[in-house]
């Protein structure tokens, strides 16, 4: 009986613990308002101000279902060895920036289901840096209404990049995994681009399918049959 008890205590100790880690901290021009219910990411976002400042700890978060408002976010980190203490931030829903997101920044956070811009969605100087991004990035679009100004840094991008609907933007010194799509307009600069989601007809990787007037400098590409197309 005593061990039943002994075990009921520890587990609702590192119930406590574990809740505690998941820890939203909302800093804007009233003061600090902190937040650690079921999901603490979206109650702080409901409740920021355009130019307020988000700090998220380490811990799994629901993230809004639409980013609309310019912020600053600031996660844990998304390495394991990096974030061994405090636990990687990851953000687990699809992450869709909407058009009042200008001059966003998010820096140290994992984007679990990818970013995506909506179907002709001007998002521009949205800046994601020092993250890791599952799932791709996709901006949508026929051109018509380009964002631009966006710039990913410093990130590891696992899957397709589409940049259709996306102009005078950057990804500089990250690691990308998959292709690059539709870019136009666009510089890539310092990379490591792997081109590993698809072979064509001749058994070569594509790095860069259907680009236009990008600049592409200084990366390393793996794979001594990458391509372009």
């Amino acid at each position: 009986m005593k061990r039943q008890i002994l075990l009921l205590v520890l587990m609702m100790a590192f119930s406590i613990v574990s809740h505690a880690q998941r820890v939203v901290a909302l800093h804007s021009a009233t003061g600090v308002t902190v937040f650690s219910g079921v999901n603490p990411f979206v109650d702080a976002y409901t409740a920021a101000l355009p130019g307020d400042t988000i700090y998220l700890s380490g811990g799994s978060f629901a993230n809004p279902t639409l980013m609309d408002k310019r912020l600053l976010i600031f996660g844990a980190g998304y390495h394991p060895t990096g974030a061994a203490v405090t636990n990687p931030t990851l953000l687990t829903g699809a992450f869709t920036l909407g058009d009042n997101a200008d001059n966003l920044m998010i820096q140290g956070v994992q984007f679990m289901a990818g970013i995506v811009v909506g179907n002709n969605v001007p998002v521009n100087f949205v800046t994601i840096k020092r993250s890791r991004i599952d799932g791709g990035i996709n901006f949508q679009g026929t051109r018509a209404t380009p964002s631009t100004n966006n710039a990913f840094v410093e990130c590891v991008i696992i899957g397709d990049v589409n940049l259709h609907n996306v102009t005078n933007s950057s990804i500089t010194n990250s690691i990308v995994q998959n292709q690059i799509v539709n870019s136009h307009s666009n510089s890539f600069m310092n990379n490591i681009l792997l081109g590993a989601s698809w072979s064509g007809f001749w058994g070569s990787h594509i790095i860069f399918m259907h680009p236009f007037n990008n600049l592409i400098s200084n990366n390393v590409v793996l794979g001594s049959l990458a391509n372009m197309a």
